[in-house]
């Protein structure tokens, strides 16, 4: 195999590679978690929606061909290349068309955020507005005090009220700097996924923090032992009063929590700090499209439900939060 072979197929790899990365890099509940179902029926129906929206159809079939130029162009360079010799500006046609592939990539999320994913969200609760050039606000973030990190993103903002508390919820992507010996700077991410802050009716003066056993550890001077087998196999329990984080994590609540893993298959951490309660989700981004409208469906509205499903536990903190004094 010569060289110029080796070249092409280099090429070509690289920029598969990363067209593809371009159109799955989005949050897949149905590839992350094969054994989760999601109600066929709304999938469908979101499914139809996609498929119908005139600006999506347009852009996703100019994305199909610019695609399908640059492996063209890709192949072309290599049979011409092989016959005779040929500017190098030729080479840079199959990075240029690529650019331009990736420029639509975008437009098509920008629509299909703006299209599909502000409907779902209005159908699933009117009072609730999406915004997805906005996140959670870096302080909000700073004061769950989740990790120290460098360099902090926030994305696609659902606000409004859950169970009349005021509720915030986005993607996030926090990361660490780093340097190596020769003083490159490097960012490591620590989380990506999803979170949500929702602001209680009453302050417990304390902080509870119940994380996903096998994500990672806290101070273990903090540790609670909760009554419940079940719920201790898979969460860890940690607070500064004890007695508090025993009365309010009542046997409905733990089961609420873990009915929540069960149905949705996502590791999260859910922390009770004074009057707000912080949930984080090891998710990627939330709406993204997906490479096929019916991924793209269910990613929709998995998305609706992992919001309804936290919303149950919220309500059965907020039940346990009235009859007890704090």
């Amino acid at each position: 195999m010569d060289a110029v072979t080796i070249f092409g197929i280099v090429l070509f790899a690289f920029i598969i590679f990363f067209a593809i990365r371009s159109l799955t890099n989005g949050f897949k509940f149905s590839v992350k978690n094969k054994n989760i179902q999601v109600d066929n029926a709304k999938v469908l129906e979101y499914k139809k929606l996609i498929d119908n929206n005139e600006s999506l159809k347009r852009i996703n079939i100019i994305r199909k061909l610019l695609l399908a130029l640059v492996v063209i162009s890709i192949i072309v360079i290599i049979v011409l290349f092989r016959n005779q010799d040929i500017p190098t500006i030729i080479f840079i046609i199959p990075f240029i068309i690529f650019f331009i592939y990736v420029m639509v990539g975008n437009k098509y999320t920008k629509n299909f955020k703006s299209a599909i994913v502000n409907d779902a969200i209005k159908h699933y609760d009117a009072n609730l507005e999406y915004n997805p050039s906005l996140g959670i606000p870096r302080n909000d973030y700073i004061y769950a005090n989740f990790e120290n990190f460098d360099r902090y993103t926030s994305e696609d903002l659902i606000s409004g009220n859950i169970l009349n508390c005021p509720f915030i919820m986005s993607d996030v992507k926090t990361e660490r700097e780093e340097r190596d010996s020769d003083g490159n700077t490097d960012y490591i991410t620590i989380f990506s996924g999803v979170v949500s802050k929702v602001n209680l009716n009453k302050n417990i003066n304390s902080f509870i923090y119940v994380i996903n056993n096998n994500i990672r550890l806290f101070d273990s001077k903090y540790k609670v032992n909760i009554d419940n087998e079940s719920f201790t196999k898979r969460y860890d329990t940690y607070s500064d009063n004890e007695i508090l984080a025993m009365r309010i994590l009542t046997p409905s609540v733990t089961t609420s929590i873990l009915d929540m893993e069960n149905k949705t298959g996502i590791k999260f951490e859910i922390k009770i700090s004074n009057d707000i309660i912080f949930f984080r989700f090891y998710t990627n981004d939330l709406f993204n499209a997906s490479q096929s409208s019916k991924k793209s469906a269910e990613n929709v509205v998995y998305s609706i439900e992992l919001i309804d499903n936290m919303k149950k536990i919220i309500a059965s903190i907020l039940e346990v939060l009235q009859g007890t004094e704090v």
